[in-house]
């Protein structure tokens, strides 16, 4: 996890660093996050909370669905490291469900992976390790589609 927020530096106050004006169009939006590492989860959830966001954490992949019918997010952030054919087939899941974004995170080493989740229905893919900015730009755009 160490090299995954580069982009924030705790010393300088953290995720609230990357808070600009512009989020506030985003206050209160919903952010569905599947991620089965707590501890990412919870970094996740933290620097998109002082972004503005809802953010509801899922760390089990078999509770995802139930997560999401109760959260009614806006965006759902998936990472395809809950396994490939996992994370594609939640994916499916979540896309049957109607037009709800998902933006996908997935290794460097995989550019495979993110063309297949792109091609099934993902808005964007994120490769980490990535900044905080890397992530919630997709993550406005999709919201403002």
């Amino acid at each position: 996890m160490d090299g995954i927020w580069r982009g924030i530096d705790e010393a300088a106050g953290g995720p609230r660093a990357f808070r600009t004006a512009g989020e506030t169009a985003f206050a209160g939006r919903t952010v569905l996050v599947v991620e089965e590492d707590p501890t990412l989860a919870t970094a996740l959830a933290t620097a998109l909370r002082a972004a503005g966001f809802r953010a509801v954490p899922s760390t089990r992949v078999a509770r995802a669905l139930a997560d999401f019918h109760q959260a009614l997010p806006d965006i759902v952030i998936l990472d395809l490291a809950v396994g490939a054919r996992v994370g594609l087939d939640l994916l499916a899941a979540l896309r049957a469900l109607g037009a709800i974004p998902v933006v996908v995170l997935c290794a460097g080493a995989e550019p495979g992976l993110a063309a297949e989740a792109l091609s099934e229905g993902a808005c964007a893919c994120v490769t980490k390790p990535f900044g905080v900015e890397a992530l919630l730009t997709p993550l406005r755009a999709a919201l403002c589609a």
